[in-house]
């Protein structure tokens, strides 16, 4: 296993761990939920597909990245979970035209833009400067970083319901 794909597994861990020992927070994840087909998109090493489809052996469950080549998809799923990176408003587009009707997705991200509790990490920090310059060097580049601001627009733009947006903290340093 590479590299980066431990790093990804370990993610995973922090994911289950920042959950409450679950794989997500939508009611799929619930135990004895009955879950037909599950969309893994951005499955990475797999691993949550794998867990997911070991708690619930009745679903279907399938795993795409841009690491492996998948042909064209056209199944519909009762579960879409979304691991990062959610770019485009066609992007939820796609995953609403893809649900069955009653489905759920559950985007899970990490935000890139650190924040601190106590107000110690102001914008003239040498990391928020650094994070600033990472915009301004994608803007540049005709690309934008994601923005969670903008998930909620997106998803209720795409006509999906009940949208909830939930912020957990992670430590990354001390």
């Amino acid at each position: 296993m590479t590299e980066g794909l431990k790093l990804l597994d370990l993610q995973h861990n922090l994911l289950i761990r920042t959950f409450d020992d679950r794989l997500g927070t939508a009611p799929p994840n619930n135990t004895g939920t009955k879950v037909g087909r599950v969309l893994d998109i951005g499955t990475g090493s797999g691993i949550w597909a794998i867990d997911f489809g070991d708690e619930h052996p009745e679903s279907e469950v399938i795993g795409v990245d841009l690491s492996v080549v998948q042909a064209g998809l056209s199944v519909t799923s009762e579960f879409i979970s979304r691991s990062h990176y959610l770019k485009q408003n066609s992007e939820v587009r796609n995953m609403y035209s893809n649900l069955n009707l009653g489905g759920y997705v559950e985007v899970n991200d990490i935000d890139a833009v650190p924040l601190s509790d106590d107000g110690t990490l102001t914008e003239d920090t040498d990391l928020m400067k650094s994070v600033r310059l990472w915009h301004e060097g994608l803007a540049g580049l005709g690309r934008h970083f994601q923005e969670f601001s903008r998930f909620k627009d997106a998803l209720v733009k795409a006509e999906l319901e009940d949208v909830h947006i939930k912020r957990y903290r992670w430590p990354t340093n001390g």
